[in-house]
């Protein structure tokens, strides 16, 4: 079987080759083989640890004190953006924004139940294009299959058994590194929320003084549910890196949020249908490969889950416009890119409801010509909260603001009309 010390010369030859025709100088470092991105439901960026939450839902420590493959390790040993934002409340609508780079109204994907058209380009693909083998193996909380966002992936398999599913991914990678393959692997975890409903939790789920003593506590039912999520994640990880030696530092790792979930901050409701809060929608993504990824650790520059696939090309030396509007995140993380970034705002649809977010606002609106008997009477019409004087966003300051409504407000509807104009 060869080793990755065996392909070392033949994965740098092929790269000043390709670099060659590009006229552009080698990327420091030893580019990745393999690609390997997980992503995780209702992951809330301010539940985890790398990003200040005070519990260790996120931080995984081994008998000896020292971290393992969880989430806070691949945020300390690559780069987390902290200002990321996903485009949807929903599963598919997520995933299509981060496969097409395309935002849902353009997609036309914009609940669990639509589906990717084939006019619409995906990651898989072009990666499957560019020499990859692809699989997927998804545990998620509503189908994918026949979603369309399985296209591009020779092999895709999905169920709720996570030892059934996990282990054939496993089988997949041995395959593939046994072939001298590179591959693109997707694993897609859903956990945290049918766990929130079946796990019965002891009164300290986790062992720190913020417990709460009910063990009913929604809080200490979503922590538990996340720390066991990524107690999965980090085992599956671990597995794969034992099965040859360099997988995982050949390997780029991208983590990424689709949405979170809210947990009776605004009266009762605990979930993400519908919402277009900021506990639904800021989510972390993590990139990491540390032999070649240079740069800040912690980034917060305001980007979404629609810049993940064009980042990915742009590491592979491929077109990043050869999928949707996204921008790559190379020119933030990376030292190596002399590129400009353009920072804009990130807009989200659900259900009846639009928003923008820009660093200091969010804006919720009530969308042109929604409502009626099924509209969602527990968000406003329209509300403006500033993220700086007023984090947990709950104090509507739009009668303070108009001229700041009038603006974002604008830019909601433009950015909407013209994801129509380009279906």
């Amino acid at each position: 079987m060869t080793t990755p010390r065996d392909r070392l010369p033949r994965s740098l030859a092929w790269l000043l080759v390709l670099l060659a025709s590009c006229g552009r100088a080698p990327r420091p470092g030893v580019p990745p083989t393999h690609v390997l991105l997980v992503t995780i439901e209702h992951l809330r960026a301010d539940h985890c640890t790398a990003l200040g939450y005070p519990r260790e839902t996120t931080a995984l420590l081994r008998p000896d004190g020292l971290r393992t493959m969880g989430l806070d390790y691949l945020a300390e040993t690559g780069v987390i953006f902290s200002q990321a934002f996903t485009a949807s409340s929903s599963l598919r609508p997520a995933l299509a924004n981060l496969f097409t780079s395309e935002s849902p109204p353009a997609t036309g994907v914009l609940d669990d139940e639509d589906v990717l058209g084939h006019e619409f380009p995906v990651l898989a693909e072009v990666l499957r294009d560019g020499g990859f083998e692809t699989g997927a193996f998804c545990l998620p909380t509503a189908p994918l299959s026949g979603s369309g966002l399985e296209r591009g992936f020779t092999t895709f398999e999905e169920g709720e058994d996570q030892v059934r599913v996990l282990g054939a991914a496993h089988e997949w990678v041995k395959a593939q590194v046994e072939a001298d393959q590179p591959f693109f692997l997707w694993v897609h975890l859903g956990w945290i929320t049918p766990r929130l409903g079946e796990l019965a939790i002891p009164a300290e789920p986790i062992d720190d003084p913020f417990v709460s003593a009910d063990p009913w506590d929604m809080t200490d039912r979503y922590d538990s549910a996340l720390l066991a999520t990524v107690s999965y994640m980090r085992a599956f990880l671990e597995a794969v890196g034992l099965i040859e030696e360099g997988l995982i530092s050949d390997s780029l790792i991208v983590l990424a949020g689709l949405q979170g979930m809210e947990l009776k901050e605004r009266d009762e409701f605990v979930g993400a249908a519908g919402s277009v809060h900021e506990e639904v929608l800021h989510v972390p993504i993590i990139l990491r490969h540390t032999p070649s990824l240079t740069g800040s650790r912690i980034l917060d520059a305001q980007v979404e889950l629609g810049d993940v696939a064009p980042t990915l090309l742009d590491w592979f030396r491929q077109d990043p416009e050869d999928l949707g509007t996204g921008r790559s995140l190379l020119a933030l993380c990376d030292s190596y890119v002399e590129a400009p970034f353009e920072a804009r705002p990130s807009f989200a649809v659900a259900g009846d409801h639009g928003t923008v977010r820009t660093p200091r606002w969010r804006l919720v609106v009530r969308l042109s010509g929604a409502g009626g008997a099924d509209a969602d009477e527990r968000l406003p019409d329209l509300a403006l909260y500033d993220a700086r004087a007023d984090p947990g966003q709950f104090v509507d300051v739009a009668d303070r603001h108009p001229e700041v409504v009038g603006t974002l407000r604008a830019s909601l509807e433009a950015w909407a009309a013209a994801a129509e104009a380009a279906r």
